[in-house]
């Protein structure tokens, strides 16, 4: 258990190890923590991610604000479809 002082913050942790020698004779070290935010593995045969292409980046922040802009005039649409029908009904 972590943070045991204060019962908001609480969590069960559990940490580990694990070693052996690969097939090619050199040894393998896996490290692994499990917690509320899930199962997290460290070691250096590990494959690691590539850092995202700034083009990659910036069409996914234009989506996103894209998204967002067109979810806000849809909803606008939505409000004032339902005001005229709102007004038509009474």
């Amino acid at each position: 258990m972590e943070n045991t002082n204060n019962p908001e913050t609480e969590a069960r942790v559990a940490r580990g190890q694990f070693s052996c020698t690969g097939d090619d004779g050199i040894p393998i070290r896996l490290t692994y923590t499990v917690e509320e935010n899930g199962f997290v593995t460290r070691g250096a045969h590990l494959p690691t991610t590539l850092p995202v292409p700034v083009a990659i980046q910036r069409t996914l922040q234009y989506l996103a604000l894209r998204y967002q802009t067109e979810n806000c005039i849809l909803q606008e649409d939505r409000f004032v479809a339902a005001t005229k029908i709102a007004k038509l009904t009474h």
